[in-house]
């Protein structure tokens, strides 16, 4: 949520002439966009994921790209780049949205998985 919601208050300043450059509308689009629409891959992929690398596996892969998401955002020069970088962003969101819940219930005892995957 924080992921997506930070973007409207930060829009102010990367539409800024001297953060990225000038900034269109279709862009400003794609830089709000981007995480969502790779929060929706992520939580495709990590449907087989989970499968393959297990629940802790996919979690650390997730925190990876949070990682990597982040130094991109971090030394983007142009919204290009940003872009790719908040797209990485979403993808851990959508991995870590689909995953966390199944870690969380496999650990939990039996008589509190209800509740703790509710939550």
């Amino acid at each position: 949520g924080y992921d997506t919601g930070v973007v409207s208050g930060a829009m102010l300043q990367i539409k800024s002439p001297k953060a990225l450059g000038p900034l269109t509308a279709g862009f400003q689009e794609a830089v709000v966009s981007s995480t969502i629409a790779g929060a929706v891959v992520g939580a495709v992929a990590a449907t087989g994921l989970n499968d393959r690398l297990g629940r802790k596996g996919v979690l650390l892969l997730g925190t990876a790209c949070f990682t990597g998401g982040a130094a991109v955002m971090a030394a983007a020069q142009n919204v290009v780049t940003l872009i790719v970088g908040r797209a990485i962003v979403g993808l851990a969101v959508g991995v870590a949205s689909h995953t966390s819940p199944l870690y969380l219930s496999e650990l939990a005892p039996k008589a509190a998985r209800g509740g703790i995957t509710a939550a």
